[in-house]
């Protein structure tokens, strides 16, 4: 089986993991209407992506999905625009 970041078996039904994660880490901040995620905006061929990074509640963060996610196989695994919080998107 393949792994995620870390020591975490990847969930094939899951998106997979970018490339740039810690890029797009180190891009993220925090947000008033969402404290519980740190978001980072990528712009890609043209398109907007949103990145969600998640809190444990023990305030380590793991990457949780962004606005094109896919699977592994290629299926569409993406977070809603209408999730993603208004002041990103403004």
């Amino acid at each position: 089986m393949s792994k995620g970041g870390g020591n975490v078996t990847y969930n094939s039904t899951k998106s997979v993991l970018p490339e740039n994660h810690i890029e797009l880490w180190n891009k993220s901040i925090a947000v008033k209407s969402d404290p519980n995620n740190r978001w980072a905006v990528e712009l890609k061929d043209g398109k907007t992506i949103y990145h969600r990074f998640q809190d444990d509640g023990n305030g380590n963060f793991h990457w949780n999905g962004s606005t094109n996610g896919k699977t592994s196989k290629g299926e569409t695994r993406a977070i809603k625009i209408t999730d993603v919080p208004t002041e990103l998107k403004r």
